[in-house]
């Protein structure tokens, strides 16, 4: 049977000094993340597989860069926001149990 992983990862975000750095702090940041970073303006988003070390992390690179950054934090989903990624409709769970 195959089942639903339920567990969201954290999310880092950066929050730039400059609009205009995102591709470089994206291109810095890249090989922390398997899943595609998202830059809305001078917010950069990115999934992280373990809150620890990642803001640290995530700075040394960014400074790496020449990346000058406002703010940076890890966001953990909340069970409410876990449980409505998981929402699918049943249409799309036929067929999931073997």
């Amino acid at each position: 049977m195959r089942t639903i992983d339920l567990k969201a990862s954290p999310r880092l975000e950066v929050t730039l000094t400059h609009p205009a750095a995102a591709f470089a702090a994206m291109e810095a940041l890249e090989g922390m993340s398997e899943a595609p970073l998202h830059a809305d303006g001078k917010v950069i988003a990115l999934r992280v597989p373990e809150r620890t070390g990642a803001v640290m992390e995530a700075a040394r690179r960014l400074t790496r860069a020449g990346v000058a950054a406002e703010d940076i934090v890890v966001r953990t989903p909340t069970p409410n926001a876990v449980l409505r990624v998981a929402r699918v409709p049943v249409q799309r769970l036929r067929g999931l149990a073997v």
